[in-house]
């Protein structure tokens, strides 16, 4: 339930020069997703040392190269999707969560168990404000550059005053995860830098340039700062000391990897849309990962989709179907005969889940290690990417994940009857 690395390996090979080990000139934000930074590494052991390593100093490294605005951002708990529930749920499962209570106070001495402190969502909380409350002590004296600290519905300028967008200063605005924050300080002068190594930033990135040359006509520039992307002819597998993999990072500039998506995907209504939604259907912090089915698979069966409308039902489904049926076609010798497997492009819902489930029959029947999804599950996990491609786009205006059919049910969690979001098809006896 994570972008699958294997889209920005298939990215790499085809847009080789997206990806630099460096910057050859200085960029006008730097946005640091704050939420990545509270994983600290084990020699850290006290707080004086994680606020220097984890915070202070990738802000003044920032300004140093250049930067003019510096954000240190964190999830705003209030707003983020319910659907995000069952990501959320699963990272949890075998790690013991630290017990901490809203009346408590951060302990003098950091949790040994930090993985553990960082599943409470209460202790979690408290680590950034913080953070915040510090940053902003100890920038205080900023001369040049400003340092904007985004936490919850607080949204505080340090240093030289700076015009915020209308999108930050909304109160209608849903501004939950870092992910969709970082879209709301893109600048005209200037390239904007996100330091994270989550995988949702490139299809975010991609819409958001996308959307905005469509309502401005002006392309803004993005540029994602994460662990370097190691390629099946990459040779350079640097280890350390200790024998482990090196940790080496690089610079992805995504308006290159647009031209290349919107070629790779010219024969589609929506080539930016259907890359994404594709990106999302294998996995994602909303939408469980396909049995069977990953990038390398989708990207060799693409040319079967031409024509489909992927933000649309139906033609996901065709899509997914289709390569299912091409990838097991030896173990379906008999179904062209017995049944009349069919596409078109205007098929309804109704039909295209007839012809997936004929294909499921006979796959299924092959005693597959990871068996196909039934029919309503696999219905229900196009719901649930076509939840997530509007959210990709509408960012902090998305539409809740139950304003209609997006394919999640609400569960009972305890005796306490909190709401959370679950997929579609799975623990049904709990639905309200």
């Amino acid at each position: 339930m994570t972008i699958d690395s294997g889209w920005l390996k298939i990215v790499k090979e085809n847009v080789p020069c997206a990806f630099t080990p460096s910057l050859s000139c200085p960029v006008h934000t730097v946005f640091i997703d704050g939420h990545i930074n509270l994983m600290k590494a084990d020699f850290i052991h006290t707080w004086k040392l994680f606020l220097q390593v984890q915070f202070i100093d990738k802000v003044q490294r920032a300004f140093q190269a250049g930067a003019r605005v510096v954000v240190v951002a964190f999830d705003d708990y209030a707003h983020v999707p319910m659907a995000k529930n069952m990501t959320q749920t699963k990272r949890s499962k075998n790690i013991p969560v630290l017990e901490f209570a809203g009346h408590e106070e951060l302990p003098s001495v950091m949790p040994v168990n930090w993985a553990g402190a960082m599943r409470n969502r209460v202790f979690k909380t408290k680590v950034a404000a913080f953070v915040c409350q510090n940053m902003a002590i100890h920038f205080q004296q900023l001369q040049s550059g400003s340092l904007v600290l985004d936490f919850n519905s607080r949204v505080q300028v340090v240093g030289n005053p700076l015009t915020l967008s209308p999108e930050v200063a909304s109160e209608e605005a849903k501004r939950g995860e870092c992910d969709i924050k970082a879209f709301s300080y893109l600048h005209v002068d200037g390239p904007l830098l996100i330091e994270s190594i989550d995988g949702d930033f490139l299809p975010l990135a991609l819409l958001q340039i996308q959307k905005k040359l469509q309502e401005t006509n002006h392309e803004y520039e993005v540029i994602l700062h994460r662990m370097r992307t190691r390629t099946t002819a990459d040779t350079n597998n640097k280890r350390a000391a200790d024998g482990r993999a090196k940790r080496e990072y690089e610079f992805v500039h995504v308006n290159h990897v647009l031209p290349w998506v919107l070629q790779e995907f010219k024969h589609m209504p929506n080539p930016v849309s259907a890359f994404a939604a594709l990106i999302a259907a294998t996995g994602c912090d909303f939408c469980m990962s396909l049995p069977n089915l990953g990038p390398v698979r989708l990207w060799k069966y693409k040319h079967l989709m031409s024509g489909l409308d992927l933000t649309l039902a139906p033609a996901l489904l065709q899509a997914l179907s289709m390569v299912y049926y091409r990838h097991y076609a030896k173990q379906m010798t008999i179904l062209g005969s017995r049944y009349n497997i069919k596409f078109t492009a205007d098929m309804p819902i109704e039909a295209a889940l007839t012809q997936y489930a004929l294909i499921t029959r006979e796959a299924n029947a092959g005693n597959m290690r990871c068996p196909m999804w039934w029919k309503e599950r696999m219905h229900a996990h196009v719901l649930n990417t076509l939840w997530t491609l509007q959210y990709w786009i509408k960012t902090c205006h998305y539409e809740d994940c139950f304003a209609q059919n997006y394919g999640y049910v609400k569960v009972k969690e305890n005796a306490k009857v909190k709401e959370k979001a679950q997929f579609a098809g799975l623990h049904l006896q709990s639905q309200y």
